[in-house]
């Protein structure tokens, strides 16, 4: 009959084994996550859209983006840029509401999104090379006053928006939409169940599948954009809050925040279509002229 000290050795070995395994587990499962979420799949830009022609640009490091333009009466042009898993589509309704007070609007794919060339998008580091040759296109078109240039980014594409336009003037008013302060505070509270281990394991993934987390911190800029104006537009249920709050906190010129009651990320026109449009509007109307 083994010993009582040889009998505890094998209930050691077997609960660290266990232990082990569920460390290796939870790794996996982190890794795997994390993976899925820096190569979303690419959602197929369908039919056309009424009223825009499809166009091409060329970022600095080579890449051919699509995008759908729709001419501006105004004199004025905004920038849409969406969030991760979209294409250019996902703000329609922006762009018709736009279009319908005679702004110029430039519906663009990402790189890594919808029609635009890319391996994969890279949460605003390297998108910012898409806004500055949507600057470009924007300011060469018949009938826009380069001094008059304003962009709407939702979540991802606000993240690349504020980072370019801290160093970019023509940008002069801006509509930021479900944007988290950084990359890192995303990682943090949508693997903080796991406590630093699993953050850890996030982060290295991201790392390795070349997304520069440092670099994704629109939090750092915002104040940059001053004296320029800013909507800043939050639903009151999405998540990380506390990443949110120090977004709108962190404007250090004119700005306004609306916390949409009922919203999440997104999803805005569905809770009150004409409220939301006319806040777009107005804010538009007061920055840029109309």
């Amino acid at each position: 009959m083994p010993s009582l000290t040889i009998r505890w050795r094998r209930v050691l070995l077997a609960g660290g084994a266990v232990a082990l395994l569920a460390v290796l587990f939870g790794a996996a499962r982190t890794a795997l996550h994390a993976h899925r979420m820096v190569n979303p799949p690419r959602v197929p830009v369908v039919g056309s859209f009424e009223g825009a022609r499809e166009v091409t640009l060329r970022t600095s490091d080579g890449l051919t983006l699509r995008a759908d333009f729709i001419p501006s009466k105004n004199g004025a042009a905004i920038l849409l840029g969406h969030g991760m898993e979209q294409n250019r589509r996902a703000l329609a309704f922006e762009a018709k509401t736009l279009a319908a007070r005679g702004y110029g609007v430039l519906m663009l794919d990402w790189r890594g999104a919808g029609e635009s060339e890319g391996g994969r998008p890279t949460w605003g580091a390297d998108e910012v090379r898409d806004v500055r040759a949507a600057l470009d296109f924007l300011g060469a078109q018949p009938g826009v006053d380069p001094a008059r240039l304003g962009a709407l980014g939702f979540s991802m594409g606000g993240s690349a928006i504020i980072k370019e336009a801290a160093d970019d003037p023509r940008l002069r008013a801006f509509v930021i939409e479900g944007t988290p302060g950084s990359l890192a505070q995303e990682i943090h509270f949508e693997f903080g169940h796991w406590g630093v281990f699993s953050r850890t394991v996030a982060r290295w993934v991201f790392e390795c599948e070349g997304i520069r987390v440092a670099e994704v911190n629109p939090v750092d800029h915002v104040c940059q954009l001053a004296p320029r104006p800013i909507l800043f537009w939050m639903g009151a249920e999405d998540a990380p809050h506390d990443s949110l709050l120090a977004m709108t906190r962190s404007a250090c010129g004119p700005s306004r925040t609306v916390w949409m009651h009922g919203a999440g990320h997104g999803g805005y026109a569905q809770l009150d279509a004409p409220g939301y449009a006319r806040e777009l509007t107005e804010f538009f109307t007061a920055a840029l002229g109309g």
